[in-house]
C-alpha cells in the first residue's frame, strides 16, 4: 500500500509539472498572438475614421479617372463598293431562296 501511495503521489507530482509546463506555453503563446495582433485595433480605429470620406471620393475619383482615359472612336466603315455589294446582295439571295421556295411552294397546295 505505501508502495502504491508513492506511485500516486510521483504521478501527482508529473502531473503537476506538466500542467505547469502547459501553463507556461499557453501565456507565451497567448503573448506571441497579443504582439502579432497589436496593430488591428489602430487599423480599424483608422478605417473607421476614414470610411465616410472614402465613400465620398471614391465615385470621385472613379469619375476623374474614366474623364482622363480617351475611348477610340471608332473609324468610319469605308462604304462597300459595287462589287461589294453585289457580292452580298448575291449572299443574301443564297440565304433567302430556300425560304422562298418554301413560301412558294406552299401556296400552290
Amino acid at each position: 500500500m505505501a508502495a502504491e501511495m508513492k506511485d500516486l503521489e510521483t504521478r501527482k507530482r508529473e502531473l503537476v509539472a506538466r500542467n505547469e509546463a502547459c501553463r507556461q506555453a499557453l501565456a507565451m503563446e497567448f503573448r506571441d498572438i497579443r504582439t502579432a495582433t497589436a496593430w488591428v485595433p489602430h487599423t480599424v480605429h483608422v478605417v473607421r475614421a476614414v470610411y465616410p470620406a472614402l465613400l465620398f471620393a471614391i465615385p470621385l475619383i472613379g469619375y476623374l479617372f474614366a474623364r482622363r482615359r480617351r475611348i477610340p472612336k471608332p473609324e468610319a466603315r469605308a462604304k462597300p463598293g459595287v462589287i461589294g455589294s453585289a457580292l452580298a446582295g448575291y449572299r443574301f439571295f443564297r440565304q433567302m431562296k430556300p425560304v422562298w421556295d418554301g413560301l412558294r411552294s406552299g401556296r400552290n397546295h
